[in-house]
């Protein structure tokens, strides 16, 4: 399977589990970029930025508070997009 350009992750609450078994892809520089909803209010999942930045990728502040939702069940998850 080649290596995707653009990677799409919502995996409802296991993202942090799929990043950890998919850090050699996600090293790999074809990978462009990866949109991955985040639970802010989970630690692991705050965890994902720091390794997402890690492995190469940064991420837009303003995208990002464009993108949480404020109010509700949902309040604090939003789409964080790595882009390298």
């Amino acid at each position: 399977v080649p290596v995707p350009n653009h990677i799409k992750l919502d995996v409802d609450g296991i993202e942090h589990r799929v990043i950890n078994g998919s850090r050699n892809t996600l090293r790999n520089l074809q990978v462009k970029s990866v949109l991955i909803e985040i639970n802010t209010n989970l630690e692991i999942h705050r965890r994902i930025i720091s390794d997402m930045t890690a492995l190469g990728f940064q991420y837009s502040e303003k995208q990002v508070a464009a993108a949480l939702r404020s109010e509700g069940a949902f309040a604090g998850v939003g789409n964080h997009i790595f882009y390298r």
